[in-house]
């Protein structure tokens, strides 16, 4: 319910009690939504969910709601607001070391860019900073964001949708989703004229490879070569200096083409137009911003 109610409040500031409507607050003034006032027991199970996302006590919290970003919560008896936090994640990629080409990504009127990383390799961070590209300085697009997500978006030039379900009774320009169990649906997105960015849990690209393979039928595999447009992996080191890696999609379809396994990242050597983690990582090295005392423990890790 209170998920609901902050996707319909669209960024303003919610106000909730027992036996009144909810209240949308605004810059400036405050208005009552066209919605039944909340009973004491609605008022108590959404109480319980707030406290489920981290609010374990009365005051003031920062938590992450699920689907749609962080909320900063304050509550006392009988009374609780909530406040989307804003996005402070920066509109270009230069200000997180990102590759221009997930850029040269986003500019595709359509096809099926696979996204990888463990889990705490700043892969959500990349996401949303691609999602604000798009809000901010694309084209204006429809926009469906699928699962849960910890970042808050302006709107901005784009319509952004956010919702648990991937559902191809809708249409959308840009679908940003986890992998589903059955990729077929991605395939399908791209066939209906989407551009489709779903990420996956994977140390490098060919294991992104080795999942689909897996994960598809063979006769699908055709379908898959004709929407890839390529496979982008990545990993943190230190806290925040992404090292990433890029196969281009004419490299990832033979790859596809020819079941694994496949040797990494020896398979990615002298590939035009792609580049390894340990490629990445030594031009962090040539750099300075990595010591090469902190790069050998990740490349025994990594070949």
């Amino acid at each position: 319910m209170i998920e609901k109610l902050l996707r319909e409040a669209d960024g303003a500031g919610l106000q909730l009690a027992p036996g009144q409507a909810p209240l949308l607050v605004r810059p400036g003034g405050v208005e009552v939504m066209a919605q039944p006032k909340l009973s004491r027991e609605e008022f108590a199970r959404v109480l319980e969910t707030v406290r489920d996302w981290g609010m374990v006590q009365e005051g003031e919290a920062e938590v992450g709601v699920p689907g749609l970003g962080r909320c900063l919560v304050r509550s006392r008896p009988g009374w609780l607001s909530l406040e989307p936090l804003p996005s402070e994640l920066p509109g270009d990629l230069d200000a997180l070391n990102l590759p221009q080409v997930l850029a040269e990504l986003l500019n595709l009127p359509q096809g099926l860019v696979l996204l990888g990383g463990q889990r705490l390799s700043g892969l959500s961070t990349t996401l949303a900073c691609m999602l604000e590209i798009l809000l901010r300085h694309g084209s204006p697009r429809r926009i469906l964001l699928c699962g849960a997500h910890p970042y808050v978006h302006s709107h901005g030039r784009g319509l952004l949708v956010q919702s648990g379900v991937l559902d191809l009774g809708q249409v959308f320009d840009v679908v940003v989703t986890p992998l589903p169990t059955d990729p077929r649906l991605c395939i399908q997105l791209v066939e209906n004229g989407a551009l489709v960015l779903a990420t996956m849990r994977a140390p490098h690209t060919a294991n992104m490879v080795d999942q689909l393979q897996s994960l598809l039928p063979p006769n699908w595999m055709a379908r898959l070569q004709g929407a890839l447009k390529g496979l982008y992996c990545q990993r943190l080191v230190g806290s925040d200096l992404p090292v990433t890696e890029f196969v281009q999609a004419e490299l990832a379809c033979k790859w596809l083409a020819a079941p694994g396994p496949r040797e990494y990242p020896k398979c990615l050597e002298k590939q035009k137009g792609s580049w390894s983690l340990l490629h990445s990582l030594q031009e962090w090295v040539n750099e300075e911003k990595v010591t090469p005392e902190e790069a050998e423990p990740l490349v025994r890790s990594w070949s």
